[in-house]
């Protein structure tokens, strides 16, 4: 029997709980020197969406891209700092991530995102909450502006990293 059957009728909170559980091993396996990289921000938060393919009778209520299988999106953030989702958001498969508002006007928070969420609004409003910014782009290469300390206007580097 395949698993996905096995454990269709297990409930949502049991694999929340592994996720988790699973999160918490990985972080417990990072350097102290990579941990602390967090701990200069209030909050840490990762947003991240993925398109699930539904059934073709539900076509009418998630309408897909182009003419694909009908699909809804899923867009996540999540918070490093407490493990926890912050914001869950179910649209149609069509609808684009930079639609997905996840941005708090708290200052010293860090923002990791992919390019599908990135938009000079969106830019704005971290700058002006004095917050920070990173985007990963999908070859997993970091480009991102840092706006440093709460009185600085002065945007002062540029990360770049690559994987290797």
């Amino acid at each position: 029997m395949a698993i996905s059957t096995k454990l269709s009728r297990t409930n949502w909170m049991f694999f929340r709980g592994v996720y988790n559980k699973l999160l918490k091993c990985h972080i417990n396996s990072l350097k102290p020197d990579e941990r602390i990289f967090f701990s200069r921000f209030k909050d840490c938060f990762a947003a991240d969406g993925s398109i699930i393919r539904l059934n073709k009778t539900l076509e009418k209520v998630f309408e897909s891209t182009c003419k694909s299988q009908a699909a809804l999106k899923l867009n996540v953030k999540f918070s490093i700092v407490n493990l926890a989702v912050t914001k869950l958001q179910v649209t149609e498969g069509k609808r684009h991530d930079s639609k997905f508002r996840f941005i708090t006007k708290a200052s010293n928070i860090l923002y990791l995102f992919d390019l599908g969420y990135w938009s000079f609004t969106r830019f704005k409003k971290i700058v002006e909450a004095k917050s920070k910014q990173s985007q990963f782009k999908t070859e997993l290469r970091l480009v991102g502006i840092l706006h440093e300390g709460d009185k600085s206007d002065v945007f002062l580097f540029v990360v770049c990293l690559r994987s290797v």
